[in-house]
């Protein structure tokens, strides 16, 4: 979970580390300071100093990524928060030979995310729903492209906590939706410079998972008792 920015004041901060250099600024919301936000960014310059120690080194790999969060307390019970994150990772072999031999790797990730909260006398109610995303691609000598593909996941979930004297509730349910779809190539040499597919094959897959779930904890006669169930369902297209 990322932690929400800093509510007392405005602050910058950067750190260098021998793998990567990262920075983070934050800072409050309006002047009586009922929420606040956040913004971090990373990036890695591993590869480049791995090559520089060692130039024989065949394959390596980077990434750089961000996120950004802002918190907002509608009134003294109800805050509100959103949430986003990215980020890319890239391999990189330059010295791919072969037709099907991959010379660079890239994924891209991102989520996004928003919340409400409700701590009510009697109980607290929590939702939030969520996005995420995910796109790679290989590539070859020639800049075949010999696999690409995605995922897309939308995540509902809703949460409610009731203290039952001695005891307390907790409870929820989680709607999901996923699709992916993905191709993959087989290449062969033509010339030194160029090649051509020799084989292809094209995947698609959707699946929606539902579930539901409660527990009842509390202590009886000076020890701790735990109950509860869950139930899912599953369906895959």
């Amino acid at each position: 979970d990322v932690r929400e920015g800093s509510r007392d004041r405005p602050a910058v901060r950067v750190a260098v580390s021998g793998t990567n250099t990262s920075s983070v600024v934050e800072g409050p919301i309006g002047s009586q300071k009922r929420g606040s936000w956040l913004v971090s960014l990373r990036k890695s310059y591993v590869g480049w100093l791995v090559r520089k120690l060692d130039p024989e080194i065949g394959s390596t790999v980077g990434f750089a990524d961000a996120q950004g969060k802002i918190g907002y307390d509608l009134t003294t019970r109800q805050h509100v928060e959103g949430l986003v994150l990215g980020g890319n990772m890239v391999y990189s072999k330059p010295s791919a030979s072969g037709a099907n031999d991959i010379q660079r790797a890239s994924s891209t990730s991102l989520l996004t995310s928003v919340g409400w909260r409700y701590v009510g006398p009697r109980a607290v109610l929590r939702q939030r729903l969520s996005v995420v995303a995910n796109r790679f691609r290989n590539r070859g000598m020639f800049f075949q492209e010999q696999a690409a593909g995605d995922t897309r996941d939308i995540v509902w979930r809703g949460d409610i906590t009731l203290p039952l004297r001695s005891w307390t509730f907790d409870g929820g349910l989680q709607a999901e939706r996923e699709r992916s779809t993905v191709a993959l190539r087989n290449f062969s040499s033509v010339t030194a410079s160029s090649a051509r597919i020799h084989a292809e094959r094209s995947l698609s897959a959707s699946r929606n998972i539902s579930s539901g779930w409660a527990q009842i904890g509390g202590r009886a006669a000076g020890r701790g008792i735990t109950a509860g169930a869950r139930v899912s369902g599953d369906t895959l297209t």
